[in-house]
């Protein structure tokens, strides 16, 4: 129980108590089980202090230093919390459904098993907490900070997670779905949040089902001089009834452009490269053409110039094709059709 002089000091108001904790700093707290809604505290002193089983809803607490205290099993039911400073504290089996945390330091805090369902956790420091069994359903996680953050077991169903920092994060068996539905788990939290839309929205299944079977990623050289034919090809592909993916980038590829090319490859049904003028495609197609048996490369190229010299080590992948050389782009245009349909038929 709360020490009835503590709760009556506290009672004051931010800073009467602030006075009496600066007056007596060797005191923790006690206000264990204090019934505190609708409280404010803003920038009060709470450190250290016994808040177990004490009910908090919609107090504002934002500013507060709550460095060590002990929340075990406390409500804090759409509290104010941002910009608290709640490094250290004792959060177990806590109560913060609907609490507004944006910007708040939680380093070295312990949530397990906390209920953070539809709590706004932007842009929070949640650096070496522990979120073991945490119940997250609805959170909103923007620019949160969970390095070396313990996330094992936690409830993600329905998190909105964007430019998470998650190095060194521990984060298995992560729950997708609801309480009410058969337990699905995930090691990754980026990985949750879209598996769950793949397995609840149809939309998404028939999106990457279609891109699946249809998509053709063109790659070239995007020059001024170039351009005019890569964007005549893209338009042939999408009148053959298939869906072109066109990266359009000028300049030589570094390592994200072609991880990003690489990826837009393991999506593509078809690639077609075109080697005239080649610049950043030489490197484009070692990070394709070794790695995916399954996604025929068409190759095309003006017929006035003569391919690179490391194109010759690509032959010998039969998902390779014979180079076409083209005259004219209405020479090109008029030949891909035919070739598009015999790339993309069953069993191909």
């Amino acid at each position: 129980m709360s020490i009835p002089e503590h709760l009556q000091i506290l009672k004051l108001g931010t800073p009467e108590w602030n006075r009496w904790r600066k007056e007596n700093p060797g005191t923790a707290p006690d206000l264990s089980e204090a019934h505190l809604r609708e409280v404010s505290l803003s920038r009060a002193n709470l450190s250290r202090a016994d808040f177990r089983l004490t009910y908090f809803g919609r107090a504002d607490l934002s500013g507060a230093d709550l460095t060590g205290a002990d929340f075990s099993q406390a409500s804090l039911r759409r509290a104010y919390l941002a910009g608290a400073k709640l490094e250290g504290a004792n959060l177990v089996e806590t109560d913060l459904t609907g609490s507004n945390l944006t910007g708040a330091s939680l380093r070295g805090a312990n949530l397990s098993q906390a209920y953070l369902e539809g709590a706004n956790l932007s842009s929070a420091d949640l650096e070496n907490a522990s979120l073991v069994g945490a119940d997250l359903t609805q959170a909103i996680a923007v620019k949160t900070n969970f390095c070396n953050a313990d996330l094992s077991g936690s409830r993600v169903y329905g998190i909105s997670a964007w430019a998470l920092s998650l190095e060194g994060a521990m984060q298995q068996d992560l729950v997708i779905t609801p309480p009410d539905e058969n337990v699905i788990t995930a090691d990754q939290l980026e990985v949750a949040q879209f598996l769950y839309l793949i397995l609840n929205n149809r939309k998404i299944r028939d999106v990457i089902e279609t891109v699946g079977k249809s998509a053709v990623l063109i790659l070239g050289r995007f020059s001024e001089r170039r351009k005019p034919v890569l964007e005549s090809v893209r338009r042939k592909v999408r009148e053959c009834g298939l869906v072109p993916i066109l990266f359009d980038f000028e300049g030589p590829a570094n390592r994200d452009i072609t991880e990003t090319i690489s990826t837009l490859a393991h999506l593509a049904r078809v690639v077609i490269a075109d080697l005239t003028d080649a610049r950043s495609v030489p490197q484009e197609l070692t990070a394709i053409v070794p790695n995916l048996p399954s996604v025929p490369v068409q190759p095309i190229l003006a017929e006035a110039q003569a391919e690179y010299g490391m194109f010759e080590h690509f032959r010998r992948y039969p998902w390779v094709s014979e180079v076409f050389r083209y005259a004219s782009t209405d020479d090109l245009l008029s030949w891909l059709p035919a070739r598009l349909l015999a790339l993309t038929a069953p069993g191909r």
